[in-house]
């Protein structure tokens, strides 16, 4: 719009508010009609201009209580998913998950490696032995050899049980846990094994000479 647009403008506005009666025109007279029609006129810009400006703005809603329990009840639901993909075993006597007294052994049979158990340590040192002897024979199965192992385990167990982790790629396993009906039964399971593979004697004699040797030291 240009300058003489608007003096025309305001010219026209003046003319009509000259013509109101007075309180119609806010008693306006003289002169003073111009500054009206001027505010007027840019009243009518500004609003063009910025046709937002003169609108209230919205309150955001706040997040109720409820919303922030629903929220809570989402992420509680997650933490059980992760936690459902870890299967639980129970002791078949005393009802307990984990380690127990009626415990002898739990196996990784993905990565063919013992976990837990008071035959543990006898175990891992048993496999790693017979790893070491046959992995270089053409005929070593490492797969059947390991569940040889295991099927001797369950010779001295009374109960086992399976379970699964779901973990990323790569990352999931297969377990198996080895229990006997009491605690008496698993010392007398690990003596078995023990006896059965002389290499996890040896093994032991060798830790208690080590710690005979660490104690002979730490005296002087």
């Amino acid at each position: 719009m240009t300058e003489s647009d608007c003096v025309a403008g305001l010219d026209q506005i003046s003319a009509k508010l000259k013509c109101l009666e007075p309180h119609k025109a806010g008693y306006v007279h003289g002169d003073s009609s111009k500054h009206v029609a001027m505010a007027i006129l840019a009243e009518h810009h500004s609003v063009e201009n910025h046709p937002g400006d003169g609108e209230p703005e919205e309150d955001e809603p706040e997040e109720s209580e409820e919303d922030e329990g629903e929220e809570g009840d989402e992420d509680e639901s997650a933490d059980n998913a992760e936690e459902s993909d870890i299967e639980e075993v129970r002791c078949a006597y005393c009802k307990a998950s984990g380690g127990c007294p009626h415990l002898l052994l739990t196996v990784d049979c993905t990565f063919r490696s013992a976990e837990n158990g008071p035959l543990c340590d006898d175990f891992q040192v048993c496999w790693a032995a017979i790893f070491d002897v046959e992995c270089e024979s053409a005929q070593f199965d490492e797969s059947e050899r390991f569940e040889d192992l295991l099927e001797e385990v369950d010779s001295l167990s009374d109960w086992d049980a399976e379970s699964e982790f779901e973990g990323g790629p790569g990352m999931s396993s297969a377990y198996r846990s080895f229990y006997c009906s009491t605690p008496e039964r698993v010392l007398l399971a690990v003596s078995r094994f023990q006896a059965a593979h002389p290499v996890v004697e040896d093994q032991s004699a060798e830790d208690v000479e080590d710690e005979g040797d660490e104690d002979d030291g730490s005296d002087r």
